[in-house]
């Protein structure tokens, strides 16, 4: 059985040797210089009014901080004892007269461990119940109650139960109103009301209660227990001023990291537009035709990655984008660089949001059968149509393609990456998206993507 952990803590050397040679066989003991070296691994610590006096401010907050009842013997003598004040007095939870007594030290060290024993199994089983809330700490006295719950392991404790009669809860509420902020007494009061037509359920509310002339977001578990002629009311109280906190920061945090990446976004977006129209005057002066349906080509891929920061940029995600309307505006791009008639029709099922490393490899996969249609599938003046039907399940995301011009290659080449276009989409397709492309032999273009929706 492992031995009852017991700090000695005794400014009289003489009063030192004699506890530890009464004790050191039956207990594990630790000498101790000052309250600094107090921590929650003791089952007891003995201490003197030296001692006492000299640590005062370090034993209030070691007791404070507290999850269990750690029990406090001093050692003194009646003269002593008599002259301290009541504060002092109530960090030190049993006394022993010098000269010290072997059996009377035993029989007091025998109860204080039992009570010490008793509330630490009780802490236990309170944090076996409650395991999944890893920051809760359950202050258990030496009476063993459950004064509350709290989150903040610095801050002062409140009361949390309160014996009244029924007509006092439903009509008088002094006491508690006088330390519930005058905004929350009213759904404070809803409460109650409903808690004494439905008895034996357990409310929860969120309320600010005064706390030291300032008041502090409060998480309130109620249950109301009739007994007899009377009606209890018992209280949980949890601090939950750091995280109600911690919340409006990380809300500024947020809110400011989003105006960043807008604006990153929006430069992005500025500086490809910039790109596009150096090129676009360039292309301007260009006579050879070859070179500047390249700098078209090179232009639509550009503005279709443009397009992906200007809808995150005014949109609501930061992450992600309604693709169908993406693919709307990509089309109408198309049909102001290369300026034929063609009619580009886009369907969906459903509004569909996908993230924006998915939406610019599909921007640039429909931009490269964009590019393919306008200038292979249609001849100079000729109307055509071009159909994308987008849709979407739990699997994924499916994008057909179909154009009715005239498509004169064979599928099989263009899988095999023969041609640009074909190799670029497969590629895309295939190995950045790891999806499925699928050739259906048409009069026109016909093609089937799906994309695996997560």
């Amino acid at each position: 059985m492992k031995k009852a952990r017991i700090g000695i803590c005794i400014n009289n050397k003489e009063d030192h040797t004699l506890l530890i040679n009464f004790l050191n066989k039956k207990f594990e003991i630790i000498p101790l210089q000052n309250a600094k070296e107090f921590n929650n691994s003791f089952d007891l610590i003995i201490i003197d009014g030296i001692k006492l006096r000299e640590n005062e401010k370090e034993i209030i907050n070691f007791k404070k901080n507290l999850s269990f009842f750690i029990p406090f013997l001093l050692v003194t003598t009646n003269e002593f004892a008599s002259m301290l004040s009541n504060n002092l007095n109530k960090l030190v939870d049993e006394l022993i007269f010098l000269p010290i007594s072997k059996i009377e030290l035993s029989i007091k060290i025998e109860v204080l461990l039992k009570s010490h024993n008793y509330s630490l199994k009780l802490w236990e089983e309170l944090s076996k119940k409650h395991k999944e809330k890893e920051n809760t700490l359950f202050l258990i006295s030496k009476e063993f109650n459950i004064d509350y719950i709290n989150y903040d392991l610095t801050k002062n404790r409140i009361s949390s139960s309160y014996e009244m009669k029924k007509e006092i809860i439903l009509n008088n509420f002094t006491d508690l109103k006088n330390i519930i902020h005058p905004e929350d007494w009213p759904k404070f009061e809803l409460l109650i009301n409903r808690l004494t037509k439905e008895k034996e359920k357990i409310e929860d509310i969120h309320l600010r209660i005064k706390e030291n002339e300032s008041y502090r977001w409060k998480n309130m578990k109620l249950y109301l227990e009739k007994e007899n002629h009377s009606i209890e009311l018992k209280m949980l109280i949890i601090d939950i001023e750091n995280l109600v906190s911690s919340r409006e920061e990380l809300k500024v945090a947020l809110r400011e990291k989003e105006i960043l990446l807008r604006e990153l976004f929006h430069r992005t977006k500025n500086n490809m537009q910039i790109i596009s129209s150096l090129m676009t005057l360039s292309s301007a002066k260009l006579e050879d035709d070859r070179v500047k349906n390249m700098c078209k080509d090179v232009q639509s891929k550009i503005q279709s990655m443009a397009l992906v920061h200007e809808k995150l940029c005014h949109g609501k995600s930061l992450s992600s984008i309604e693709i169908t309307s993406y693919i709307k505006e990509l089309s109408s791009i198309f049909l102001s660089l290369y300026q034929k008639n063609i009619a580009i029709e886009v369907n969906k099922t459903q509004d569909i949001e996908i993230d924006i490393d998915k939406a610019t490899t599909i921007g640039l996969v429909i931009s490269e059968l964009l590019t393919n249609s306008f200038k292979y599938a249609f001849k100079d003046n000729e109307s055509g149509k071009i159909t994308l039907t987008i849709s979407s399940n739990k699997d994924n995301l499916t994008i057909e393609y179909i154009d009715n011009g005239c498509f004169d290659q064979n599928y099989e080449v263009f899988l095999e990456k023969k041609t640009l276009g074909g190799f670029l989409i497969t590629t895309l397709v295939r190995e950045q998206l790891k999806g499925l492309l699928k050739f259906v032999k048409n009069k026109g273009f016909h093609c089937i993507i799906q994309v695996p929706s997560t």
